[in-house]
């Protein structure tokens, strides 16, 4: 009698419990199910492990060139260190990082934080004192600084485009309610600010 026998397949399907029922071979042993640990283990003795830390160099460049850390030295905001996206626009409540303007008495190595409140096309009113932004209160101007100085109103009108109206909740802030800052055009931005602690 003659008897065919199939060539044996190197390949195992997923069951190898059947395989082996159908294709019996000597010495057959279960392949170890691996865990999260086992493939770490087999990644860490690989070839690509010794290299891997240097795709951090490309990504360092570009955390450099898009990101910075800035941290806030004055009392007028709460957070103190924030990170920067650098060149990105500004919505309405975003906290942002500006050079003052050459007008403003600050030294121009100086960089202010301050919160966006009025944008593009909003209506800045003035009621004695009082700000207004599309008819939403912002703001009360104070009348001296701190140098007991006096201080002259910001601008009212409608902000054009690439224009901001920038403030903080701090009293003594020195902002887009006083003449000498003013509205912050786009060219004085350094980035959009979000806070780490």
């Amino acid at each position: 009698m003659l008897t065919i026998q199939s060539p044996k397949n190197t390949l195992r399907p997923d069951n190898e419990l059947l395989y082996a029922a159908i294709n019996p071979e000597p010495n057959f042993q279960k392949k170890e199910k691996e865990n999260l640990g086992l493939k770490f283990k087999r990644f860490k003795n690989s070839e690509t492990f010794r290299y891997w830390p240097l795709l951090l160099i490309p990504l360092a460049f570009w955390l450099g060139n898009h990101f910075a850390i800035v941290i806030n030295q004055t009392e007028s905001l709460p957070q103190k260190v924030w990170v920067m996206a650098l060149d990105q626009k500004p919505k309405r409540n975003d906290f942002v990082a500006f050079k003052p303007p050459v007008n403003s008495g600050l030294p121009r190595n100086i960089i202010l934080h301050k919160q966006v409140l009025g944008v593009s096309g909003d209506v800045v009113t003035l009621k004695g004192r009082d700000f207004y932004i599309n008819e939403n209160y912002v703001a009360t101007a104070k009348t001296h600084s701190l140098q007991n100085e006096p201080l002259m109103l910001g601008p009212t009108g409608i902000l054009k485009e690439g224009q901001y109206y920038v403030s903080t909740p701090h009293q003594d802030s020195f902002d887009s309610r006083y003449q000498k800052m003013g509205w912050i055009n786009g060219d004085q931005l350094l980035g959009v600010l979000y806070p780490l602690w």
